[in-house]
């Protein structure tokens, strides 16, 4: 990975700020480019205003250019994300088990994403995020993915709002095995279907 935060502690209430960075040309198995992975859920990230480019990745490892994994609250905003992945791996925008609140929301913002290996932005099992003005184009799976990896977590009050979703190989938007989803308000067009058992918005 380019850069990384990983606990395997029980420490709480911790903070994580990247900011205004440049990553690129990183590879490797599930070489994610920004990395925060913890086991607890009560830390805060924010990632605003990176650019990611050329980042591989050369195995069947789930990956992404900016992955956050265990929060309870997200701000991923302003980041460009381009050219990164190989076929079938590598999520642009890649958040699991961020359980945010209904009065502390988590946002993905206004962030430029295109030609990724796998989904755009990926969200699995997700509370309270808000996915709203973000470009997503020419990715090889779908533009964006809400589901889960088993039925006691599955994402809840997720919306897409706002966003421009186009030329992805597969759905655009996809919401699969989630609840209380919102989908308004977005341009979503020229996007294929490469897996019948997800249906796009």
């Amino acid at each position: 990975s380019g850069l990384s935060f990983i606990g395997t502690s029980t420490a709480t209430n911790r903070t994580f700020t990247i900011n205004n960075n440049t990553l690129t040309n990183n590879t490797g198995a599930g070489a994610d480019g920004i990395l925060v992975g913890m086991n607890t859920l009560t830390n805060s990230v924010t990632v605003q205003n990176n650019t990611l480019t050329d980042l591989g990745y050369v195995s069947n490892v789930a990956g992404g250019s900016i992955r956050i994994q265990g929060a309870n609250y997200v701000n991923v905003s302003g980041n460009t994300i381009r050219d990164t992945g190989t076929e079938q791996y590598g999520d642009g925008i890649y958040l699991s088990n961020v359980v945010a609140t209904s009065g502390s929301r988590g946002s993905v913002l206004n962030n430029t994403i295109y030609g990724v290996g796998h989904n755009g932005i990926r969200i699995e099992n997700g509370d309270y995020i808000d996915v709203q003005d973000n470009t997503v184009e020419n990715s090889n799976a779908r533009g964006m993915a809400i589901f889960y990896n088993t039925s006691a977590n599955v994402s809840d009050n997720v919306r897409i709002l706002h966003n421009i979703v186009r030329n992805n190989r597969a759905d655009g938007i996809a919401f699969w095995g989630t609840s209380n989803g919102t989908i308004r308000n977005n341009l979503v067009t020229y996007n294929g279907s490469a897996d019948g058992s997800y249906s796009g918005t």
